[in-house]
């Protein structure tokens, strides 16, 4: 006996709403608890980015602020990452929380923007919550689809 295409469009639902929930959870707040920080000489350093300026990274590691030249820093951190998640475009909230911030074109304002991302879970979670509704609209409207065979 083969499934009903209301029962196939039920199990489809029930997948696309655990994963949509679960990838922008993770895509926006996985990062969200540490940076990092490499150096030119290829270490890297692990905690908060506190600061980043033109002259200076400031980077709070196991309770002590640390600085470095931003001459001597090479990669973007984890929050600036998160200022740049094209999800942000995506969902209204979000950019209702970033709208006063500048464009994440510099390392700085990307920073900015993801720090503030990181403290917006109850946004996140709005926003997967529209997408899961708007995937099961379109499953409803694809099972009450005449069948065509």
């Amino acid at each position: 006996m083969e499934p009903t295409p209301r029962a196939v469009t039920a199990a489809v639902v029930g997948f696309m709403r655990g994963w949509i929930g679960c990838a922008m959870v993770l895509a926006l707040a996985g990062t969200a608890y540490a940076d990092v920080v490499e150096l030119d000489t290829g270490e890297r350093v692990t905690g908060d980015l506190k600061e980043a300026s033109l002259d200076k990274v400031v980077v709070e590691v196991q309770g002590r602020l640390v600085s470095y030249d931003r001459a001597r820093v090479n990669s973007a951190s984890a929050s600036a990452e998160i200022g740049r998640n094209p999800i942000v475009d995506r969902c209204p909230s979000l950019q209702h929380v970033v709208e006063g911030y500048p464009a994440p074109t510099s390392q700085e304002n990307a920073w900015r923007r993801g720090v503030t991302l990181e403290f917006e879970i109850p946004s996140i979670w709005g926003c997967a919550g529209e997408k899961i509704s708007e995937a099961d609209a379109l499953a409803t409207k694809g099972a009450q689809a005449p069948a065509s065979r």
